[in-house]
């Protein structure tokens, strides 16, 4: 038998599986995830702590630029289709107790 709360999370992911399976909603919604994981590069690399580097070298902050925004993008990427697998498992287990309790 399942409970309220399994059965709500069963008629939400049933809505809801199709419109979030594809990767740009995936980036959409993990967009600030990302940012908040690359956030310490970023501060990091402007609190100029490290002395060694040559700030006034062109390319390095676009290259710094580039690394942050393939942060973001993975990181928001990765994580929310961690997220999505994570809840499609946990809706076909319900989904087989449920099975298995009507039977």
């Amino acid at each position: 038998m399942l409970s309220a709360e399994e059965k709500d999370f069963l008629t939400y992911w049933e809505e809801n599986r199709d419109k979030t399976k594809h990767w740009t909603s995936h980036l959409k919604t993990g967009f600030l995830y990302g940012l908040i994981f690359a956030l310490p590069i970023l501060i990091n690399y402007l609190s100029g702590w490290f002395t060694n580097i040559r700030f006034y070298l062109p390319g390095t902050l676009l290259f710094i630029s580039i690394a942050v925004a393939g942060v973001v993008f993975f990181f928001a990427i990765f994580y929310q289709r961690y997220r999505w697998e994570r809840n499609e498992q946990l809706y076909e287990e319900l989904r087989a107790k449920e099975k298995n309790s009507k039977s």
